[in-house]
């Protein structure tokens, strides 16, 4: 089966046809990694499509498709006049590479040998680290991919751990795949339980990520629009409803001022009566006026408490909430049941305290305007009912200090809602723009730089149609009889196309 598979990978590189056009090659690069990482040799098989020159930096070469022998010249290699694809292999006896690999292997813990390993049993643990190799050749680092291979027979090996690799089973064996992105580095680890061990090669090959992929981010970027849109009408409707708390705040506080000297004034009048009849006078006016103005405030609480509503809702709909629209009654179980609404439950307590305490506040107006009229009928008790007025007073000025802090305390929290919306907008103003350069980021960093095929065998190399890496370790086996074999003199193109595979 695996003679049958080389056979017919041989006639895929000899018949098979590539159509890149006039004048190229092809580069495989093969490297047999020792115990502890390290290659002593590179070869370099090179096809070539209709060049008459081709150039490399090495050591050795050989003709791999006719008899004659090939020269170099300065690293400058003749290619014969061939009507088909011409094969030849360059060895580079100190070569550099893309990567650097380390190899580690130990065996209960222990450090071993992979000549130590033939026929053990035990814990066994594989390291392969992998860093960035030859700066000559970053470009090859940071855009080809790298797939380690390892195959574990089902009698010899239990208990595969592997993480980040895939396992798959296999014809009674175990294939272990891990991948490499381009660019990045890793430390592999595999530990299984092993008996009579023995391994096939480990395989490290490496490819150049190319992808026939195009991401159009558009429709996440339209949403977000249609996001920021949302954001930037919430950060506006912050900012009106801020300048509507600061007026209403600005009358509190005047009122407030105004319920101090109010205050003060019926305590004057109490001690001194004196003055009674002017200051009842003033007193009642007073109070009258104060009755209408607070009506007036009831009214405009109430709107400003349904346009709470309104706006809250609004909201909550543009945040994409299916939600009951909100009212007096509905709104803390409805809100109750999300955290992260809680904070526009507890805005709309404040709203409904401002307007069930202005309520409560205009219901002691009126029991004042009240107890006013009856001492206008019954001046002989006009010292307990100014006394009576001025404790109502006080507890009115009470009460409207207490309001107008309440007021002071929502703009507070509105100015603070406020800054945080803007913030957000601002935040939030080149989402669009980010999320593309992320998308890119993520892109590149799964595939790898982006760059011409080049050749690795030489710079001066041009057309270079692809450029592939197959590194594979020894294979731990224990010792068998030698075979003896016939030496053969001479070899024929076929044998050294095949021998080419068996390096």
């Amino acid at each position: 089966m695996r003679k049958t598979s080389i056979l017919l990978l041989i006639a895929t590189l000899i018949f098979g046809s590539i159509s890149y056009g006039e004048g190229f090659k092809e580069e495989s690069i093969y490297g047999l990694i020792s115990e502890n990482g390290t290659l002593d040799t590179l070869q370099v098989v090179n096809a070539i499509h209709g060049l008459t020159y081709d150039y490399g930096d090495y050591d050795v070469i050989n003709n791999l498709t006719t008899l004659e022998e090939l020269t170099n010249d300065n690293s400058k290699i003749a290619i014969p006049i061939n009507e088909d694809i011409f094969y030849y292999q360059g060895i580079v006896n100190t070569p550099k590479l893309p990567w650097d690999f380390e190899f580690t292997y130990s065996l209960d813990g222990a450090p071993t040998s992979l000549k130590a390993l033939a026929g053990a049993s035990g814990n066994l643990k594989i390291i392969i680290d992998i860093k960035s190799g030859s700066d000559e050749f970053k470009d090859f680092y940071n855009g080809y991919a790298l797939q380690v291979g390892m195959k574990f027979s089902n009698d010899l090996v239990k208990e595969i751990e592997a993480k980040g690799a895939t396992i798959v089973e296999a014809g009674g064996n175990k294939q272990v795949a891990f991948t490499i992105l381009p660019g990045q580095g890793a430390s592999l680890e595999v530990e299984a339980i092993v008996k009579d061990f023995e391994m096939d090669p480990i395989t490290i090959n490496a490819v150049k990520m190319v992808f026939d992929m195009t991401i159009d981010p558009s429709e996440l970027t339209n949403e977000l629009e249609a996001l920021k849109d949302g954001i930037s009408d919430l950060d506006d409707g912050a900012k009106e409803l801020l300048d509507g708390l600061s007026k209403i705040s600005a009358g509190l506080s005047e009122y407030t001022s105004g319920m101090n000297r109010f205050k003060s004034g019926i305590y004057q009048l109490k001690n001194s009566g004196r003055e009674l009849s002017t200051g009842f006078a003033e007193m009642v006016q007073g109070l009258n006026s104060l009755n209408e103005q607070g009506q007036l405030l009831i009214q405009g609480v109430q709107v400003m408490e349904s346009n709470a509503f309104t706006q809250i809702n609004e909201e909550l709909k543009s945040m994409g909430l299916t939600l009951p629209a909100l009212n007096r009654e509905n709104y803390k179980a409805i809100l109750g049941q999300n955290e992260a609404l809680k904070p526009i439950e507890i805005q709309l307590e404040q709203t409904l305290a401002l307007t069930q305490g202005l309520s409560q506040y205009i219901m002691g107006v009126g029991q004042v305007a009240s107890g006013a009229g009856e001492i206008s009928t019954g001046l002989d008790s006009y010292v307990e009912g100014i006394a009576v007025l001025a404790e109502s007073s006080y507890v009115l000025y009470e009460s409207a200090s207490e309001l107008n802090q309440a007021m002071v305390d929502i703009k507070s929290g509105m100015s603070e809602y406020q800054k945080g919306t803007e913030t957000f907008k601002a935040e939030t103003s080149n989402m669009d723009v980010t999320l593309e350069a992320k998308v890119d980021d993520l892109m590149s960093s799964f595939m790898g730089e982006a760059s011409e095929t080049r050749s690795f065998a030489s710079v001066k190399n041009e057309d270079v149609a692809s450029v592939q890496f197959f590194f594979r370790t020894q294979a731990i086996a224990k010792e068998k009889m030698p075979i003896v074999v016939e030496e053969v003199a001479k070899t024929t193109f076929w044998q050294r196309i095949k021998n080419l595979f068996n390096w």
